[in-house]
């Protein structure tokens, strides 16, 4: 049996899950010692989630505590782990669950044999007056199967804040090692760094601007403005509680990212469990002594504020605090948590290891700790050996073999200098610089370290830095510009290196307006190339003023003679506007009448300035967005999960911030801010990205995972913008009069064409035999061109021939034909049956246009959103869907 798209609150539905809950009740014998979890769910659908474990299909359930039954949706979690033997499990209450929470998490911790790092350093980040997830340990069981202990823990979102009295504004999940506080070099990546688990409009544009600032600022004002920016002390206490207990999977990552309402940035800890010893495999590493900074080198935010003393010395106490009484508490909670959870691991046969590795454990944390507080005692303060200045010969050569002298002054007397030159995120190539006098620089022991280098073989421009190695123990530190990259993730802004067979010359390049949306959510400056060459304008910098406002345009082709680059902060939406020149991301700084806009060399050599006399508004664009195929309901032998495609068959649209629900309001999809479709593009949203790429690898522009499904047994697919406004719904079914094959049978839903109503069955169809798995990111298999309908020699019904344009938002063209000569009406409706308009109308035999101005029958304007047209009368009628955008 199939209960997959029921809705949990189906009665059938309820009463098996009843009936299953009564079977796995009577099945439990064993005595727990901890809180029991009885988790009931249709075997079918516990079959699909263990065959489909990356997907965020939520399946109906209900978990059982205390004799209580808490209906639920449930599906697996954990971004790397979910393919692991035993499982950890995201829950979603109808109500509040058994703490109080509308939702929870039940770690399996299985890469950890003591089940115990996340909770104690959850305990230490309290310790240290940090606020953390609330947790506690529980035993599960599944349709009556013990699957071990789980650390069940509080998800920090808006409810987190909530109860605790913390004000929120904005909240972002780290989850990449690229997420280092510091600008990247492929801004409309940004929020695969961070993702955004509560993000007002604006608020990515406002933590891009912040890392732009503590990149390149200098110390003087670091120290003067980091206290209007972020919430000092928690930065500290965050960073010294990682490092204590060495989390290098906890520096760049694995953090919530909250700013309050005094625009105040926090870190709150999240997934500890590579700590103490443990390295993110779960192997135990030892080695307390360990006193390498790691990650943590590279996260500018913390490089940034340890230069200015007095919030060294805040860390450094922090350090002592928890040598002091931290590691205490972590040693007798230790202790407790063993004994704590001891019995029911025993019976745990899901856990990683053996009962006596599991005894082993809390040894190995014990001697940990031990070990750690003595290397901390030891620490003071980290050497650091900081490039106080950098030079090169020039920042464009003549030929790629030509010599380039690369030289920074050091501070103090480090083991080693290296300068990083990187063609990219993959390919990057180390040279050693001496501070002996023979290698460019004539003096020995003056702390310039040079080195006369040559370009590898490539395309420039390249990307350089440089890596400091101290003669201490204690890691290695930078201030920017130099600094160590993880290079497999997005590096971080640097200056560059280019040939000069496409640098820009004087009067070259023009900065020729400032332009924003009407919104002013969008803004933008334009350079145009006004010479006859092509020009290269990566590591080039836009500055406003003289201040650190400013953003480094990436790798981006080169600007052809005549041709425009845009550089933006939502390059997506520019592209609408300008589908024909360069536009580039990165800039984040408004700019307004009477700023002194410059383009400078990457090392800050002025190219040129103007001063802006008046920026520019753009007109809206109304832009169409088609859903175009649904996947809803995937072959056993071919499923890479529902997906929804989406078709702009006219200009490219931008479509940040929509939502994609089906037929229940408390599931959406936001698209991030970077989604965009191009003219006469695709978009792809699936459920499980991963596996959705597995299957269709040639496929790009695809976004999600989706935490919920649709349903096999007929749904609704409703695409809102930005604002709100319902844009296009599909109201499918697996019944006639809509094709059947797409239900299980492989085949997925096509629209017809993109000119056809989609709300009508009619004009769907089952994918070809050709195209057995569907057309993703492609026409579809059945698209036929919508052909001007030939007008019948004797009209005998109503009928609306064409509405245009579609969407609109002053007026649009109804196009109908009339059967005779009669008093009637046009008849406009809202998305809920409602009546908006009534346009009364004399019709003649044939065919004739009325124009609706999108206004109500009061006169005021009309909402955006989705409207029908009906014409006819009560024998006969035809409808007819349009789209209003404001």
């Amino acid at each position: 049996m199939n209960f997959r798209g029921l809705p949990i609150s189906t009665g059938i539905f309820r009463c098996v899950l009843l009936g299953l809950l009564a079977v796995a009740l009577t099945a439990t014998a064993q005595e727990f010692t901890l809180p029991v979890y009885q988790l009931t769910i249709a075997p079918d659908d516990l079959e699909a989630l263990l065959q489909n474990p990356f997907t965020n299909s939520r399946k109906p359930a209900i978990l059982t505590s205390d004799s209580v039954d808490y209906p639920c949706e449930v599906r697996f979690r954990g971004a790397t782990a979910r393919d692991l033997p035993k499982k950890s499990w995201k829950v979603f209450f109808e109500g509040d669950g058994p703490l109080g929470w509308d939702e929870t998490n039940l770690n399996a911790e299985y890469r950890d044999k003591s089940l115990m790092r996340n909770a104690l350093c959850m305990d230490l980040a309290r310790a240290l007056e940090l606020p953390a997830p609330d947790f506690r340990y529980i035993s599960l069981l599944v349709n009556g199967e013990y699957w071990g202990v789980h650390h069940e823990i509080e998800s920090i979102d808006e409810d987190f804040f909530e109860r605790r009295g913390l004000e929120l504004e904005t909240l972002f999940k780290s989850v990449s090692h690229a997420a280092r506080f510091a600008p990247v070099l492929e801004p409309e990546r940004l929020t695969e760094y961070y993702e955004p688990q509560c993000a007002p409009q604006g608020s990515i544009d406002t933590l891009a601007a912040r890392f732009v600032f503590f990149q390149n600022a200098a110390r003087n004002s670091i120290e003067e403005h980091a206290e209007a920016l972020v919430d000092v002390d928690n930065v500290m206490r965050y960073f010294a509680t990682q490092y204590a207990i060495n989390n290098q999977d906890g520096f760049t990552k694995n953090f919530y990212l909250a700013e309050d309402h005094a625009r105040l940035y926090r870190l709150f800890p999240w997934d500890c469990d590579a700590t103490l010893g443990n390295d993110w495999r779960g192997d135990f590493v030892f080695d307390p002594f360990n006193l390498d900074m790691g990650l943590l080198v590279v996260q500018t935010l913390f490089q940034r504020l340890i230069a200015v003393e007095d919030y060294s010395d805040l860390y450094y106490a922090l350090l002592d605090e928890t040598i002091a009484g931290g590691f205490d508490t972590l040693t007798v909670r230790a202790q407790q948590y063993h004994d704590l959870i001891q019995h029911d691991v025993y019976l745990d046969t899901m856990k990683r290891g053996t009962n006596e590795e599991f005894e082993t454990a809390l040894t190995d944390i014990l001697g940990y700790l031990s070990g750690r507080r003595e290397a901390l005692s030891e620490i003071s303060h980290v050497e650091r050996f900081d490039v106080e200045d950098y030079s090169r010969t020039t920042d464009h050569i003549d030929a790629a073999d030509d010599p380039i002298f690369l030289s920074a002054r050091i501070s103090g007397d480090p083991l080693f200098v290296y300068s990083i030159l990187m063609q990219n995120a993959e390919e990057n190539f180390w040279f050693l610089l001496e501070d002996d006098g023979l290698h460019g620089d004539s003096v020995a022991g003056d702390h310039i370290y040079s080195r006369m280098v040559t370009l590898p073989d490539g395309v420039p421009p390249y990307y350089y830095t440089f890596r400091i190695t101290p003669q201490n123990r204690l890691g290695v530190s930078y201030w920017p510009p130099a600094g160590d990259f993880a290079f497999w993730s997005t590096p971080l802004h640097v200056p560059v290196i280019g040939l000069s067979i496409s640098q820009p010359e004087a009067n070259s390049i023009e900065i020729e307006s400032a332009v924003q949306t009407s919104d002013h959510e969008t803004h933008a400056l334009v350079l145009r190339n006004v010479s006859d060459r092509s020009i290269q304008l990566g590591g080039y910098v836009v500055r406003l003023g003289s201040s650190v406002r400013m953003g480094r345009i990436g790798r981006e082709a080169p600007l052809r003679p005549g041709q425009a680059m845009i550089f933006s902060n939502h390059p997506e939406i520019m592209r609408s506007y300008n589908p024909w020149d360069i536009v580039a991301g990165g800039f984040y700084f408004p700019v307004q009448p009477g700023d002194t806009v410059s383009l400078e060399t990457p090392s800050g050599d002025r190219v040129i300035s103007r001063s802006i006399e008046g920026v520019f508004v753009l007109e809206d664009q109304v832009g169409e967005v088609v859903i175009n195929e649904i996947n809803y309901h995937s072959a056993d032998n071919f499923d890479p999960g529902d997906w929804i495609e989406l078709h702009a068959p006219g200009a490219a649209v931008s479509v940040f911030n929509w939502i994609l629900r089906d037929d229940d309001n408390l599931h959406g999809y936001g698209l991030p801010h970077n989604a965009a479709i191009p003219a006469g593009g695709y978009l792809i949203i699936a459920e499980n990205p991963a596996g959705f790429s597995v299957l269709f690898p040639a496929v790009g522009n695809v976004y999600g995972p989706l935490d919920f499904g649709f349903s096999g047994s007929g749904d609704d697919v409703r695409l809102f913008n930005a604002e709100g406004t319902l844009v296009d719904a599909v109201t499918y079914d697996d019944a006639l009069p809509w094709p059947q094959s797409p239900d299980g049978d492989g085949p997925t839903l096509e629209l017809v064409s993109p000119a056809l109503d989609n709300s009508d069955a009619a004009n769907w169809r089952a994918s070809a035999p050709s195209a057995p798995h569907g057309t993703p990111g492609a026409e579809n298999s059945v698209y036929t061109p919508a052909e001007e309908p030939e007008l019948p020699a004797v009209v005998r019904d109503w009928q609306i021939v064409n509405v245009y344009p579609n969407p609109f938002n002053s007026e649009t063209r109804i196009e109908l034909l009339a059967p005779r000569a009669e008093r009637t009406a046009i008849m406009i409706y809202d998305i809920l049956g409602r009546v908006t308009q009534t346009i009364p109308l004399q019709t003649a035999p044939g065919l004739q246009s009325v124009v609706w101005s999108g206004n109500t029958s009061e006169g005021a304007l009309a909402a955006s959103g989705i409207y029908f047209i009906r014409i006819g009368n009560r024998e006969t009628s035809t409808l007819r869907k349009v789209v209003l955008l404001r």
